[in-house]
């Protein structure tokens, strides 16, 4: 029955039976009608991260469900950029749990494993924080990484400069020899001005450590540049953060290597470090990585910026080929053909390049010699000519 009998004798009205949903309403009539509209939508007090979400039935009516908010979902005079209390949750740092007595006492004898709660373990131990990988189109900027490494023999002091520069997107690693660090060298900056435009990129962030010639490198190039160029600088002494590029310096350490033993064992003789040809190895080495090493995707980083494989006829670096001198018809009887050391190809053109005697030149077409001919330890040691200064006898 809807009545109850009291300890008095007396009939008293029985509770009416709670709804289940719990509202800010002044009456039971503005509750029914919010109840009705089924379009409740809720957040727990303090907790602005979370999705809004449907209410749900409470099976507590005293305890706290958090605040009901009666929002029309499909009210399109709702203006959300204008709520001031959205926000993203952040990042912190991972909580240390409190050891036991037991626990302690038992670790505190052999260390292993080392535990963050441990100070002598946090001392002796501790590694650098772990650096998140990122992922391909996790950034909005495209990011460029820059590292200097030094390639040198075991039983001399000669040494050669190199400049690594190594998109994150594409993955396109382009290797320089620069005769000194920093942005002292003419042509230095204008070089890397030249590749960051050979990738299609405006604004950029170039990402590198706190050497100061890397520092003073990149403000030349930011000063050089027309477009924005963000600076961004791994922690001091933490040269993983700079992990990027720091792949990048091993893979062209690894290629120059390989292919200055490969044209060694051609020509039967040693390469000196200083020797010219030294600095078009360093050059050819990134741009064979970039354009013939698949990545995890199956992709090289050339097909990446171009958006097709690349199609270079070459040889072997230090061949020696017969080149076209002269593409123009003048009627000479002097001959179109010569002799020369190819060298490598000029990025994203058909042009070779060509060392001689007189200086490094370009020619759009070659064509291979017989196989007991393309070899000459005499024509490799006489070329002269790098790739910032490709005629030095013309200044």
């Amino acid at each position: 029955s809807g009545e109850n009998e009291s300890g008095s004798g007396q009939l008293t009205p029985m509770k009416p039976r709670p709804t289940g949903l719990k509202f800010e309403a002044d009456t039971e009539a503005e509750a029914s009608e919010k109840l009705s509209r089924d379009k409740l939508r809720y957040v727990r007090p303090g907790d602005r991260n979370t999705p809004l979400k449907r209410a749900s039935y409470v099976d507590n009516e005293d305890e706290d469900q958090g605040e009901l908010f009666p929002v029309d979902a499909d009210d399109e005079t709702c203006d959300w950029d204008e709520v001031e209390d959205d926000g993203i949750a952040p990042r912190v740092v991972r909580d240390v749990r409190t050891p036991t007595a037991q626990e302690m006492e038992e670790h505190n004898c052999i260390h292993i494993p080392s535990q963050p709660w441990c100070p002598a373990c946090v001392a002796g131990k501790k590694q650098h924080s772990p650096h998140k990988r990122q992922t391909e189109g996790e950034h909005l900027v495209p990011e460029i990484g820059l590292d200097y490494a030094f390639l040198r023999e075991s039983d001399s002091d000669a040494t050669l400069t190199i400049l690594v520069t190594k998109d994150r997107d594409s993955k396109t690693i382009f290797a320089d020899v620069v005769e000194m660090k920093g942005r002292g060298l003419e042509g230095t900056v204008e070089n890397v001005v030249r590749n960051i435009a050979r990738l299609g990129y405006k604004k950029v962030t170039l990402c590198s450590d706190q050497e100061p010639a890397i520092l003073d490198l990149i403000e030349g190039i930011i000063a050089a540049r027309k477009e924005p160029t963000i600076p961004h600088n791994s922690p001091v002494g933490d040269s993983q953060a700079n992990g990027l590029v720091e792949r990048a310096v091993r893979s062209v350490k690894d290629q120059v290597r390989t292919l200055r033993l490969g044209l060694q064992n051609r020509v039967g003789c040693r390469i000196p470090v200083g020797h010219p040809i030294m600095t078009w190895i360093v050059k050819h080495a990134g741009e064979l990585i970039s354009k013939y090493q698949l990545n995890r995707d199956g992709q090289t980083a050339y097909y990446k910026v171009f958006g097709k494989p690349g199609k270079d006829v070459i040889v072997e670096i230090g061949e020696e080929v017969h080149y076209r001198a002269s593409e123009v018809d003048t009627g000479s009887l002097d001959s179109r053909w010569e002799s020369g050391i190819w060298l490598g190809k000029r990025w994203k053109s058909m042009e070779h390049h060509i060392g001689t005697p007189e200086g490094v030149i370009n020619s759009y077409s070659i064509e291979r010699k017989p196989l007991e001919d393309r070899w000459s330890k005499d024509a490799v040691e006489a070329i002269v000519g790098t790739p910032w200064r490709p005629q030095p006898s013309s200044g």
